[in-house]
């Protein structure tokens, strides 16, 4: 089911259960909620991601506590909660590069 045809069914349901004018001032907030769900679900793949980073490195910074790599790790730049930015010169690296680091979709520095 695409998209599109998730949103209009959504729409109808609204529709039904609420009442059309109620139903359009409320799909908006759907849509947001939609928007952070999707947002969650990628600071979970990239955490993931840089856990195996972290493993193959040997390193854990004590700014590295959350489970959210956008949530003040240093070295690392976010925009609109991907990771886009990993500065890590000073941390003593000890490894590889490995090829997991192609799964950062949005990685520009490195």
């Amino acid at each position: 089911m695409t998209s599109e045809t998730t949103d209009k069914a959504l729409i109808q349901i609204f529709c039904e259960v609420m009442g059309r004018a109620r139903a359009i001032h409320a799909f908006p907030l759907l849509l947001l909620f939609q928007f952070f769900v999707i947002a969650a679900e990628a600071n979970t793949l990239e955490y993931g991601y840089m856990q195996i980073l972290m493993d193959e490195w040997d390193i854990k910074p004590p700014s590295w506590t959350s489970s959210d790599p956008c949530d003040g790790w240093e070295g690392i730049k976010c925009t609109n909660s991907r990771i886009t930015s990993i500065a890590l010169a000073d941390m003593g690296l000890k490894g590889q590069l490995p090829t997991d680091i192609e799964l950062l979709s949005e990685l520009q520095i490195l």
